[in-house]
């Protein structure tokens, strides 16, 4: 639940970007990255999201100011298996 902090987020977006994607995989993919930022903080967070053009390709970041990951967790992220 995202309700009882406060949560900033700043956005670097890329103008005029284009791209073809499975909308439920973006969806499902960007939810659980926000979610597990949201989850990483101990009280008020920051969240940075940042689109760039790269040539024909694009590339989403998202960073936060939370607790960060344990090795186990970062490298069953990495597997595709949930940090929780």
């Amino acid at each position: 639940e995202w309700n009882n902090r406060a949560v900033k987020f700043n956005l670097d977006l890329a103008p005029h970007v284009w791209f073809k994607i499975d909308k439920h995989h973006l969806e499902r993919n960007l939810s659980n990255l926000l979610n597990n930022a949201y989850d990483s903080f101990s009280g008020n967070g920051e969240i940075n999201i940042k689109l760039e053009r790269q040539g024909n390709e694009c590339t989403i970041s998202i960073k936060d100011n939370g607790v960060g990951m344990t090795t186990l967790e970062l490298e069953n992220a990495l597997n595709g298996i949930s940090t929780k």
